[in-house]
């Protein structure tokens, strides 16, 4: 052995020790909400990884697309968010958040958060957000919000903009109140390490043979444009207007 080699095994050894204590303490995270089922990853939108990274991406959106300063708007939250959380991400945005009154309510009228992404250090959020088109009438638009941090406070990077129609806009949902046993279905929680349960695999059927393992997860492609409506509809000639501007 080399008389330096001893000193490399030491400095490699405190480097792995070092980052086993960072992803253990839940400094980083592997979140999708409403994503693809990719163990380890949480699905829990409650998780405090998927608050924080939540209320940036609303923050930004809104800061380039919101409404009139003092109106009110309706963000539409991903299904299992709990009322706690509403109201922790609403503190960390514009005055006049509120969440939807019913299941039925226009999804035209509101901002809503789609697919979470979380992998360490890194995230993207898709948000959908209302503007109004050249003939009066009210579309929607998504954005693509990527951000950095994890261990370091979440900032944002950049918006990646698609085509209204591009980017699935969600079912509306209303917060939930977070009753005992009730978030039980969910992988983790905002105070979950990276520990979970391991999820059961279905029993193989006759004329099977060994369950085939899920593919792990990799970069998705970006979403497919949709067909354009008709002219007449207004969505071949379009501009963005601040929400309720006259």
């Amino acid at each position: 052995m080399q008389p330096n080699q001893p000193n490399k095994l030491f400095r490699l050894a405190g480097v792995l020790a070092i980052g086993s204590l960072l992803f253990a303490g839940g400094c980083v995270s592997y979140t999708n909400v409403s994503g693809p089922e990719s163990p380890p990853s949480f699905h829990n939108p409650n998780h405090y990884a998927a608050v924080d990274v939540t209320a940036k991406s609303l923050d930004w959106v809104l800061t380039r697309h919101g409404p009139s300063a003092g109106s009110s708007y309706i963000v539409n939250f991903p299904a299992g968010t709990s009322q706690e959380s509403a109201m922790e991400i609403f503190a960390k945005l514009p005055v006049g958040a509120v969440w939807p009154a019913s299941t039925d309510q226009d999804p035209l009228s509101m901002y809503h958060v789609g697919r979470v992404w979380i992998r360490a250090s890194e995230a993207k959020v898709d948000v959908v957000y209302p503007f109004t088109m050249l003939n009066g009438g009210t579309g929607l638009r998504g954005v693509t919000v990527w951000l950095q941090g994890g261990v370091r406070k979440w900032r944002v990077i950049r918006g990646q903009y698609w085509s209204p129609g591009t980017v699935v806009v969600p079912e509306v949902s209303v917060p939930v109140i977070d009753e005992e046993g009730f978030f039980d279905q969910w992988s983790g929680s905002k105070k979950d390490t990276m520990t979970t349960e391991p999820e059961a695999l279905p029993e193989p059927l006759p004329d099977q043979g060994a369950t085939q393992a899920p593919a792990p997860a990799t970069n998705e492609p970006a979403p497919a444009p949709q067909p354009s409506a008709s002219p007449s509809e207004g969505s071949m000639n379009w501009r963005e207007v601040p929400v309720g501007e006259s």
